[in-house]
């Protein structure tokens, strides 16, 4: 909370009236939930999720959708890290167990993206 105090952002919560009844049905979690409800009332933005059933519905309500991976692509393709350190922070997510991301998908992904480079 001290972040958003420094920054003075004040979090709000959302109105359960905002909320599709659709995403009340999904079987997601709160802060998935509410994360595409207030994507879906702004409309066009940009959804940070890995969990593959919101970002399944983020897509079928024409949500542009990045996930960790997705992220750490785009700053690498934008010069923010070095190819080194992508090859380390997909290599930390593949090897950490709390976090629900396929070893294969990671390792297919960082060959594809290392070898768009040359």
């Amino acid at each position: 909370m001290l972040f958003l105090e420094q920054m003075e952002w004040r979090p709000k919560d959302l109105e359960p009236t905002l909320i599709p009844a659709a995403l009340r049905e999904a079987h997601l979690d709160r802060g998935e939930r509410d994360t595409l409800a207030l994507a879906m009332t702004f409309g066009d933005a940009l959804v940070l999720m890995d969990e593959a059933l919101g970002r399944e519905i983020a897509r079928a309500q024409g949500l542009t959708v990045r996930g960790s991976l997705g992220v750490l692509i785009e700053a690498y393709r934008r010069d923010m890290i070095r190819s080194g350190q992508l090859r380390l922070y997909f290599a930390t997510i593949a090897r950490r167990r709390d976090i629900w991301i396929n070893q294969a998908l990671v390792e297919r992904l960082l060959h594809k993206v290392l070898e768009d480079q040359f």
